[in-house]
């Protein structure tokens, strides 16, 4: 998603008239937090670069209800290297 957006972003910032000063834009990401690194924290961690170097600005707020069962405090993620398997475990506390 983060991707696709500093995709957008660009895109408008071409089609628009050219401005004296350079452009900054802001990205405001309002979320859980749940599902977060489902495609890797390396995947997350590129996209956030590719934002930055775009000259995009990020800011990303968690929704969370502390008082809920399942808070995303609560949210740890494991990771096991097993050989070249990556396995993936998160797990609710």
């Amino acid at each position: 998603m983060l991707n696709s957006m500093t995709n957008k972003f660009l895109s408008l910032r071409r089609s628009g008239t050219t401005a004296k000063h350079e452009l900054a834009q802001l990205l405001m990401i309002v979320s859980d937090g749940r599902g977060l690194f489902l495609e890797g924290v390396e995947t997350v961690k590129q996209a956030v670069r590719h934002a930055m170097n775009s000259g995009v600005f990020l800011v990303f707020v968690i929704i969370d209800n502390p008082n809920s069962k399942v808070s995303v405090v609560f949210i740890f993620v494991f990771k096991v290297i097993v050989s070249s398997l990556v396995l993936q475990i998160v797990c609710l506390n």
